[in-house]
């Protein structure tokens, strides 16, 4: 009798059970968080600072091989079309380079003046209509530097002086006087890309041409106007990487260069006077 007793309650319950849990207000299906986008990790702060470079009277070329650091440039004055690219993979690549902008440029594209400066791009001045300097007299080289240096800082919002590079990097003694005199000091290059010389290369023949002369204390230089060449620099940081050479703003391989000469001086100095000694 007890059994029949339990076996009925038990028949009541499970239908109220499955009629409560019918009558429960379906719970809403859990919340998946967006996954968050992954932010790049900020670029180094550059080590050295343009304010501390003392102008010289002589084109900069390189820096001593002992640094083990190179500087990729960027001349800026007929278009911009590579500078998208250009900029993603330098900031990939946590890095900062120069770019050498006309004033011209600066004032044509000025959005893209403006990203790169945003970017923590080193700025240089690569006069204002992009003439040969040898050209020109004095009053009109004064007059280049100075509307260039104008347009770039009133759109960067920061100046490219000291550093200055010469259009077509036409230089005499004269015009190298007379920049450095009004503070800057002339930037060359030590491996030309020549992606704008002649036919359009491929990046092949830009990261060819740059890597078969690559080593530690050269200046290359490409083009923002080039795309190819903004091709051609995955390859190239890779072999950089490879080889432990680290890229660096033009500003850094002249403090290097500086290091050294003066450590060399004073190595000089030292033998000088262990040689005096009676």
């Amino acid at each position: 009798m007890q059994s029949q007793t339990r076996l009925a309650t038990l028949i009541v319950l499970v239908p109220l059970c499955t009629l409560s849990a019918c009558n429960k207000a379906p719970q809403p299906a859990a919340q998946t968080a967006p996954p968050q986008a992954t932010q790049p990790a900020p670029s180094p702060t550059p080590t050295a600072h343009p304010a501390d470079i003392k102008p010289e009277a002589k084109l900069f070329v390189n820096a001593p091989v002992s640094c083990e650091k190179v500087a990729l440039t960027f001349d800026a004055g007929a278009d911009a079309d590579a500078v998208p690219l250009i900029l993603q993979t330098l900031q990939a690549h946590h890095v900062h380079c120069t770019f050498f902008l006309t004033g011209a440029f600066a004032a044509r594209f000025p959005d893209q003046c403006k990203a790169i400066a945003a970017a923590g791009m080193e700025l240089g001045n690569h006069s204002y209509h992009h003439p040969k300097f040898t050209t020109k007299t004095t009053e009109q080289v004064h007059e280049e530097l100075g509307t260039a240096e104008a347009e770039i800082e009133k759109v960067c919002g920061r100046p490219a002086k000291p550093l200055f590079r010469f259009p077509f990097g036409d230089s005499d003694r004269r015009v190298r006087a007379q920049v450095a005199a009004e503070g800057y000091q002339a930037i060359h290059w030590t491996i030309d890309s020549l992606d704008s010389v002649g036919k359009p290369k491929d990046a092949e023949f830009v990261t060819k041409r740059i890597l078969g002369k690559m080593k530690p204390g050269v200046i290359t230089l490409m083009h923002v106007s080039r795309v190819e060449s903004a091709k051609s620099l995955p390859a190239i940081f890779d072999y950089l990487d490879s080889k432990g050479i680290q890229v660096v703003p033009v500003s850094e391989l002249i403090a290097a260069d500086q290091e050294d000469r003066k450590a060399r001086s004073l190595k000089k100095k030292a033998k000088a006077q262990s040689q005096n000694v009676p």
